[in-house]
Parts: structure tokens; C-alpha cells; sequence
């Protein structure tokens, strides 16, 4: 259908559809319209001799056969204007480089006064047809003037030639000396490119018919679509009127320009522009949603007192914005979805012009929004009904209509999209306290930049700090700025606020103009002290473009505590770790590094390294300073006899050492013999926990002759994921659990589990099982005041001739674990056996299986809950037998064979 209607147009010269809407017009009485001719509006009347007529008649037909206004354009017609009763002597041309403008028989002028006159001050303007403007550059026009920009007179007014009507007119002045003199830019120039694109590459000539001339696919370099084009920073393309200055130098001012964009130099590009002028006209180009400023749309002034550029919003447009890639600057800055706008592009990168732009068109749209939109209705109020009274060439007068009623909305949506996308902002601060140094790095998810309106650390109830701290802001270009500070009198929460009010953040732009993710970093070191204890930091960010506070929720923010990481020294080599500790007398031999006999003092942490085999030699004595820890990630062999066995201890009894670590691998085995282990305690190092004074992870143990007393932590001994035997030792006087085996396999026999300090903790376990499976034998748990033995976590047991005196329970079976108690005794406990569910993840309680075991003075022999079971079971002779030869045997895999089908019938 519309290919019917162009050939029917091209023919007859009827445009269907605007015919139609035409009519439709015609006959609304709901649509306002006025005279043109009233007098209400200028009027304007060329009188124009019949070669005039014709002289334009024919350039215009020859120019719509090229594509383009051909040369014959640049002659000027004199003609008599006249306007308000006064005959003016005056110059007429076509106007424009698109045939629009002039291919019809109504078109576009420029028009210059002659003999030195002017009307209303204006001696050069140009008569543009108004379906060709609209009202968009009248409310361009008034953004502009709202944000302090040049000033463009323009009015609205009706053209007659020769007393025909023409219709209405868009009048705006040109760009020119008087201008630059009424905007009181002296010694200036205007800068803008040649409108030579369509006479090059002319796509609006009429149709040849070799199919090969396209004139819709140019070739060479200027196939760029609408006014875009590949020349826009080249010398020789830009168009200079005659001025009283040196147009070389301007010239060279102007190349100077354009090197800066080739560059894509920032920087140095900004340093043409006025800071606040640009900023301003960025913010009026946005609340307009205008990208369309490339090739001879663009406009600049040159001052040559200052050797700067100033844009000019010069019949711009109003289009919707959109938000694409996180922000504004994608839509913005590119053309028509085409090629990038470079020097507005480049401009926007820099982050004091885009947030200043931001702030600007924040605080305009929170103070004038209604006033502004009010300014709009009354411009639509007084011109529509001269846009429905008015017969335009190609446009109905209904989309004209449309269109104007089209401003107010679109502006309103812009602005409150504007207004949406600044005020929206997330911030995420992740803090790593390491040693005396506090890092913070700072992620915003803003494009509106966000600063701190409080930041406060706050130590831990019994740390207090004074003297000296270095603050380091650095942003992601590695761009600093370091602050130090002093504070004279002891602090427990260290205000910083004053310190970084000044650092801002927010997201970038990457290549594509979208917004990019940016990581800034504050580094703060307490240079009086070694380590900084941080309980909390109390942060308030504020969003410097709203001045709205973020909310807590708006926060994300978390504290790492890197204090006893060392990962890099797991990989250390031995000659490295050696060298470390040059103060320990060692021998490396055959991977081997090996602790010699004699005294030592460890004042800080002792990794060793992996790959390696460490043997401690008889007679070692090893006195560990406060908080510090010794962690091998490779086996361990503690080498003690009777005589001299090895002693790790607190170098002060009353300051706890961190822990003695092993972390190994699957198949790898550690053997401790004769070891004297105390005042040790849990810790955090290289992100494992230890949660014993020894702790072992991920590896086979034998363990004998070993006593592990007075410790500090949760456990005296935690063993974690492997094979153990334990035979001999004994485990006293530890804060909480003597012993914990979690998810271990093997033998506990011929050792003690004792409790007499009156100072334990209440819950405190001898030995306390979780997923593991094990034959305890010949074992002592006296003292608890909670459970000598505490079996859970589908842990199965045998129990064989251990002995459970005065403890609160004897022994604890719960969450689907299964105990064999077989000739054990129980003496003077207030519970026997309990067995119960703890953890509802498990869906039974304890199993307890008692076979010939010897109850004395206990208050209560056995308790259970509902989820549990006990039974007391008999076995045949043979049966029996072969479980006691598997008990004596140690062998774990043959005593579960025989007792499971017991396990089996009563798991229910």
C-alpha cells in the first residue's frame, strides 16, 4: 500500500495520506484552529519577480534530479520583504542541504536585510518550514535559557510571496557575528562542518534506471547514515565565514580540537572546553534526549580570548531517552545507533563532567519540573491551533498535531526517568583486616557518584588505639590519595568521616558507553600497633547527586578477618622455610626437615610447607608465644622417648599459644610419641579452624605416650577425617572436650580421659565421637560434668572394659548412632547410658546394644527418649569369642561384619 501511494504521489504530486488527514481536520470541530492571517502571528511577505520565481523553480528541480542544493545555490536573490507595514530591501536562497526543504513548491529561505537594516535586531535569519522544526527547537530554545545557555531568538511566523500563502514558518536568526556580539562572545568564530555530505554521496536523487547506482549504498568512506559523517574532524571540512580574526590561528585552534579526539585524549580534550558551559549544555541535551549533534549539526563557538569551544544547541530535538547498558551515555552519545558522537563521547568519560552534568540536571528537574512543564503547555496551547490551521506539504496536520501534543509527555518521562536512574544506588564495601592494615574496597552500582556521609571503626570492647595512621585512597586507575592522621588520646571507635568525605564513587564507562563496574580501595594502616582488632565499622554512604542517604539495605557489607593466612608459604621451599627460622637449629636431608634437640621460642607463626616430611627429635622443647601457632601442611613425626619426651607449651601459662596444626592428604600418616602438650587454643589460620590445642585434619595418626592437658580451646585434641590410633595418653584438665574425633576410623585404648579442674566447662566431653567408627578398650573417663563418652552423628562403636566413673552421664548414644557396650563398668554417674535425638537432621535418637557390663552407686542406670532403642543382647559362645579376638585383634572391618546383623535387626 505505501508503494502505491508514493508511485500515486509521484505522479499526480497527491500525498494520499496527508489529503486525508487533511480532510479529516477539515471537519473536526474538536481540534483547535486559527487563522494564520489574523495578524496574531509575524507576517512576513517576499515579493519576488517572475525570474526569481523561476530561478528557484529551476535550481530546486535541478537539485532534486542530483540529490542534492547544486551549485547554483549559493546565489543570492534580491527581493522586498516587507513586515508591519515597512518595506525592507533583502537577499533570499533555498535553505538547506535536504530536499525537504525545497524540492515542493512551499520552501525553506535563508533571508539577510540589506542596507544595514534589521527587523527586531535581526538581520540574518532563515524561514524554515514548519512541519520540517515543529516546536522542537522553540523548546530547545527554552532549555537552553534555562540552563544558562546561548540565547537564540526564534518566533513562529506565517510567509506570504507575492501574496500567496505559504503557511507557517519556523524563524530562527542565524549564527553569525551579531549572534556571537548579543550572546556577548567578542572575538569569536563559528565552528561548524561543511553540508557537503549529500552533494558527495546525494541519496535523495530520483531513481536511475541502471540498477548499479544506488544511491541509497554510497561507496568510498561517507556511507555513515543521517548527518554522521567519516570527515567530521578534519580541517579542510569545516566552514568558516569571514571574521575580523586570524582564521589560520583559529584554524589551528580548531586542528589542535580535533588531534585531542583523534587521540581519544580526554584530558587534554576537556581542557578546550568551559567546564561549566559544557556541563550545562550536556544536561539540557539529555533532559531533551538528543543524540542527532554530528557532521553539520554540530555546532561550536571558538573564543579566541580564551582559546575554548562552546557548543550550541541549535535546532536540536526532543526525543524519548532511554536507559541502554546500566545508563544514559550508550543513547546519548551515539548516532542514530551508528557511530559514536567522539568528542561528547569522550567528553562523558571524564568523571567530573558527567557527574556535575548529573548534579545540574538533578537539582533543575527537582526545581523545575512543573514550572518547566507548565512553560511547555503554554507553548503548545498557543501554537497548535496555528499547526491545525496550517496546510503543510508532505505532513497531515493530525500527526503535527500528535506531535506537539507529544512534548509535554515525553519530557515529563524523561525527567522522571532521569530522576529514577540518579536516585537509584547500591554500594558493596568488602573489608579485609590483616595485621595493622584495614582494607576497604568499595563497589558502587550507582551512576550518580556516591560518597561517605559517616565511616567509624570500632575495636573490640578491650582494644583502644592511639598515634599515627596512614589512610591510602586509590581509585581503579591506581590514581592516590594518602591522608595522616594523628590521634593523641586513646581511642576504642576512630571517626573517619572527615578523613574520606572528600573520596567519591561510582560506576564507569566501558568502550561501548555502558556502564562499568569499578572497585575503588581504602587502605588504612595503624602504624603504633601490630595488630588491629576490629569489632564493627559503622559506615553511612550518601548519594552526592540527590543528597539522599542510602538506606541500610542499600549497604552490602561484610569483614573478612585475613589475620593468620599465609598461603604463599605453603609452597615455600625447605632452604626458604629454613631461612625463616634461622634461630631453630634444623637438618634437611631426603624431603626431611628435622627440629633438632634443644629449647626454642616461637614469637610468630610457623607454617611448613608441603611436600615435605617434619620430624621433631627427642628432647625438643618448643615455648610458643601468645596467639601464635605452629601449622605443617606436611606429615608430622614427633620422635619423644620415656626419657626425653618433646614439650610444646605456653611460653606465658596464662596466654595461650593459637594451636599446633596438621593438615595433610589422603594415605599420608603422622606418628606423635611421648609429646607434652599444653596452653594451647583454637584458631583461624589459612582459613581451616583448629579448634584443639592439637589439631589434626585429613590424616592418619598414631598417637602414644602423649599426655594433652590445659588447653584453652574447644577440644584438647581434634582429629578430623582419618585413620587414628591412640594407645597410652592421656588427656586432662583441657577447657571443654578432652577429645574430638569427627568423621575418624580406628583404636582408642590404655588411655585416660580425665576432668578435676573446678574451673571446666559445663559441657565439656571426655571423648566425644561424630561419623566415625571405633574401638575404644581400656579406657578411664572420670571427672565430667556432662558426658565421659559422647557417641553421635551416626557414629558406631564398640565399647570393651572401659571404665566411666563419676560423671554426669557415663556415656551419651544419640542422633542414629550405634554403641556396643560390652563389660564395661559404670561407676557413681547420674546417668549410666543416655541415649536421645539432639539434631533433628537425624531421624533416630541412640541405639545401645549392653552386653555383661558392671553398673555401681549410679543414680540412674539407663534413660531414653522415644526415637531410641536399647537392647540387651546375648550371644552365642562362638559368636562371642570371635568379637572379643577381633577387639584383641584391633581389627575395625571384621568386629563390624560380625556385630552387624545385630546393627541390621534393630535399626528400626
Amino acid at each position: 500500500m505505501d508503494n502505491i501511494a508514493d508511485k500515486f504521489r509521484e505522479e499526480t504530486g497527491i500525498n494520499i495520506g496527508k489529503t486525508f488527514y487533511d480532510f479529516e481536520s477539515a471537519i473536526n470541530i474538536f481540534r483547535p484552529k486559527k487563522d494564520l492571517w489574523t495578524g496574531d502571528l509575524p507576517i512576513f511577505q517576499l515579493e519576488l519577480t517572475e525570474n526569481d520565481i523561476k530561478y528557484f523553480n529551476d535550481l530546486s528541480e535541478k537539485s532534486v534530479e542530483q540529490g542534492y542544493r547544486c551549485k547554483g545555490g549559493d546565489t543570492w536573490r534580491k527581493v522586498e520583504l516587507k513586515h508591519e507595514g515597512k518595506n525592507y530591501d533583502a537577499e533570499i536562497n533555498l535553505y538547506g542541504d535536504h530536499s525537504i526543504h525545497w524540492r515542493n513548491e512551499i520552501k525553506s529561505y535563508k533571508v539577510r536585510i540589506l542596507n544595514n537594516e534589521s527587523i527586531n535586531a535581526l538581520r540574518k535569519f532563515n524561514l524554515v518550514l514548519f512541519e520540517e522544526r515543529w516546536l522542537d527547537a522553540r523548546i530547545v530554545k527554552i532549555l537552553s535559557e534555562e540552563f544558562g545557555l546561548f540565547s537564540i531568538r526564534d518566533d513562529l511566523v506565517v510567509l506570504k510571496i507575492n501574496g500567496a500563502p505559504q503557511g507557517l514558518y519556523y524563524l530562527i536568526e542565524s549564527l553569525d557575528v551579531d549572534f556571537l556580539e548579543r550572546n556577548m562572545y567578542s572575538n569569536s568564530e563559528i565552528i561548524k562542518m561543511r553540508d557537503n555530505k549529500y552533494r558527495n554521496h546525494p541519496g535523495q536523487k530520483k531513481e536511475s534506471n541502471n540498477p548499479d547506482l544506488d544511491s541509497r549504498r554510497p561507496y568510498g568512506l561517507d556511507h555513515l547514515s543521517g548527518h554522521a559523517t567519516a570527515f567530521g574532524y578534519e580541517i579542510s571540512n569545516i566552514d568558516l565565514e569571514k571574521s575580523g580574526l586570524d582564521l589560520k590561528k583559529v584554524i589551528n585552534s580548531v586542528n589542535d580540537l580535533f588531534q585531542a579526539v583523534k587521540e581519544e585524549d580526554t584530558a587534554r580534550l576537556i581542557d578546550f572546553f568551559d567546564i561549566d558551559q559544557i556541563t550545562s549544555f550536556e544536561a539540557q541535551r539529555m533532559l531533551a534526549g538528543y543524540s542527532k549533534i554530528t557532521g553539520d549539526d554540530r555546532k561550536l563557538v571558538y573564543s579566541a580570548t580564551n582559546s575554548k569551544f562552546y557548543p550550541i544547541a541549535f535546532e536540536g530535538g526532543i526525543q524519548t531517552l532511554k536507559v541502554e547498558k546500566g545508563g544514559f551515555e550508550k543513547v546519548l552519545n551515539t548516532y542514530a545507533q551508528g557511530p559514536k558522537l567522539k568528542i561528547f563521547a569522550l567528553i562523558n568519560r571524564d568523571d567530573q563532567i558527567r557527574q556535575l552534568k548529573y548534579k545540574k540536571i538533578y537539582a533543575y528537574i527537582s526545581n523545575n519540573k512543573d514550572s518547566f512543564l507548565d512553560k511547555i503547555d503554554k507553548v503548545v496551547e498557543k501554537y497548535l491551533p496555528y499547526a491545525n490551521a496550517n496546510k503543510g506539504l508532505v505532513i497531515g496536520t493530525k500527526v503535527t498535531e500528535d506531535r506537539l501534543k507529544s512534548y509535554k509527555p515525553i519530557l515529563k518521562y524523561n525527567m522522571e526517568l532521569i530522576k529514577d536512574a540518579l536516585e537509584y544506588a547500591t554500594c558493596y564495601i568488602n573489608v579485609v583486616e590483616k595485621g595493622n592494615k584495614v582494607t576497604l574496597e568499595i563497589i558502587p552500582d550507582s551512576i550518580s557518584q556516591l560518597k561517605f556521609d559517616s565511616f567509624k571503626i570500632n575495636l573490640l570492647p578491650e582494644k583502644i588505639y592511639s598515634g599515627n595512621m596512614i589512610l591510602e585512597y586509590k581509585d581503579e586507575d591506581n590514581n592516590s590519595i594518602i591522608k595522616s592522621i594523628n590521634f593523641e588520646d586513646e581511642k576504642n571507635s576512630i571517626d573517619l568521616t572527615d578523613v574520606v568525605k572528600d573520596f567519591y564513587f561510582s560506576t564507569g564507562l566501558d568502550g561501548d558507553l555502558g556502564t562499568k563496574k569499578r572497585a575503588y580501595t581504602i587502605e588504612i594502616i595503624f602504624q603504633n600497633i601490630d595488630k588491629i582488632l576490629i569489632e564493627n565499622i559503622e559506615v553511612r554512604m550518601e548519594n552526592d547527586i540527590t543528597g539522599q542517604l542510602l538506606e541500610n539495605e542499600e549497604i552490602y557489607f561484610q569483614i573478612a578477618d585475613a589475620n593468620d593466612y599465609y598461603n604463599s608459604l605453603i609452597y615455600s621451599s625447605a632452604n626458604d622455610f629454613i631461612n625463616m627460622f634461622k634461630e631453630f637449629n634444623w637438618i634437611y636431608q631426603d624431603d626431611t626437615i628435622t627440629l633438632l634437640k634443644g629449647d626454642y621460642v616461637l614469637k610468630r607463626n610457623m607454617i611448613i610447607p608441603k611436600y615435605l616430611t617434619f620430624n621433631i627429635d627427642p628432647g625438643v622443647q618448643i615455648l610458643i608465644d601468645k596467639d601464635k601457632s605452629i601449622v605443617s601442611h606436611s606429615p608430622v613425626n614427633i620422635l619423644g622417648t620415656a626419657t626425653e619426651p618433646v614439650i610444646i607449651k605456653a611460653l606465658d601459662e596464662e596466654k595461650p599459644f593459637g594451636t599446633f596444626g596438621i593438615v595433610g592428604e589422603e594415605g599420608k600418616k603422622s606418628i606423635i610419641n611421648w609429646l607434652r602438650l599444653s596452653g594451647g587454643n583454637e584458631k583461624f589460620i589459612n582459613g581451616i579452624y583448629f579448634s584443639g590445642g592439637l589439631s589434626i585434619h585429613h590424616m592418619d595418626v598414631e598417637m602414644r605416650n602423649t599426655i594433652i592437658s590445659n588447653n584453652y580451646a574447644d577440644d584438647g585434641l581434634n582429629i578430623k577425617y582419618g585413620d587414628i590410633f591412640i594407645d597410652n595418653c592421656l588427656f586432662t584438665n583441657n577447657f571443654a572436650d578432652q577429645v574430638d574425633l569427627d568423621y575418624t576410623r580406628g583404636i582408642v585404648k590404655n588411655s585416660q580421659f580425665k576432668e578435676n579442674d573446678p574451673n571446666a566447662d559445663g559441657n565439656g566431653d571426655g571423648l566425644d565421637f561424630s561419623g566415625s567408627e571405633i574401638i575404644a578398650k581400656n579406657n578411664i573417663f572420670s571427672g565430667f560434668r556432662d558426658k565421659g563418652i559422647s557417641i553421635g552423628e551416626e557414629t558406631y562403636t564398640v565399647l570393651y572394659n572401659n571404665a566411666m566413673i563419676d560423671n554426669n552421664l557415663g556415656a551419651a548414644v544419640k542422633d542414629s548412632s550405634h554403641a556396643f557396650f560390652i563389660e564395661n563398668s559404670f561407676e557413681n554417674n547420674q546417668v549410666a547410658i543416655s541415649a536421645y535425638q539432639k539434631k533433628v537432621i537425624y531421624p533416630k535418637g541412640g541405639f545401645s546394644y549392653l552386653y555383661n557390663n558392671n553398673y555401681g552407686s549410679n543414680i540412674e542406670l539407663y534413660e531414653q527418649d522415644e526415637k531410641s532403642y536399647k537392647e540387651d543382647l546375648e550371644f552365642e559362645k562362638n559368636v562371642y569369642n570371635e568379637i572379643l579376638n577381633n577387639i584383641e585383634n584391633e581389627n575395625v572391618d571384621d568386629l563390624f561384619q560380625t556385630l552387624n546383623p545385630f546393627i541390621v535387626e534393630n535399626d528400626r
